[in-house]
């Protein structure tokens, strides 16, 4: 990209960027409280989180699945405490880590194709091969969508800027662990990083056409 890179709105880079799509935790247990149980809130996410798959899909776009695997003996203290408090705001959300759990909503399914990122902290990036798979194939700019945007979704966004990625957020494709705390994320983001649903699939859907 040529021109002044700090006026660069965030349709401008997924127009004129290599994107790729982060589904962030986007596991079954974070959008029910188990196999048979009441939805969450972050079921509300779903129609547009499949929205953004089909239309990355379609044109053309990296589509990549960070996912929580918590592996015997790596859950330190500090880890432990801050999932704790996570979970203050959300009293429902399923601990359990089961193969349903684990898995992904039907809608949200990985083709064969494409990577999910196995993680054990908040960021897509701590111990994963996430940054050499996204340098590879020479992606400039991160889309980003999942639960929770003052968790993951926050913690992937601002280690992305650091390793000189653009960052972009799905404003209706997020949910926070309270309304308070995913407005204060998103500040954080900054609203020049901030997209919502409709116009990512419509620069995609268009990009597809060219």
């Amino acid at each position: 990209m040529k021109q002044d890179q700090s006026t660069v709105s965030a349709p401008e880079l997924l127009r004129q960027t290599r994107c790729a799509l982060l589904m962030i935790d986007t596991e079954n247990r974070f959008f029910w409280e188990n196999e048979n149980g009441h939805p969450l809130p972050a079921a509300a996410l779903l129609p547009n989180l499949q929205r953004l798959l089909h239309a990355a899909r379609q044109g053309g776009i990296l589509s990549v699945f960070i996912a929580v695997k918590h592996k015997s003996g790596t859950d330190s203290g500090p880890w432990l405490r801050r999932l704790a408090l996570l979970r203050k705001g959300l009293p429902r959300m399923s601990r359990q880590y089961t193969p349903w759990g684990e898995g992904f909503p039907i809608a949200l399914q990985p083709l064969e194709s494409e990577v999910v990122v196995e993680k054990m902290r908040m960021s897509g990036f701590f111990g994963t091969c996430l940054e050499s798979y996204l340098r590879n194939h020479g992606v400039e700019t991160l889309v980003m969508a999942g639960v929770a945007s003052n968790g993951a979704v926050l913690a992937t966004a601002l280690e992305a800027l650091s390793r000189d990625l653009y960052t972009i957020v799905v404003r209706d494709a997020t949910i926070g662990t309270t309304e308070d705390l995913h407005m204060a994320s998103l500040n954080i983001i900054g609203a020049e990083n901030l997209i919502d649903t409709a116009s990512v699939c419509d620069i995609w859907q268009k990009k597809d056409k060219e």
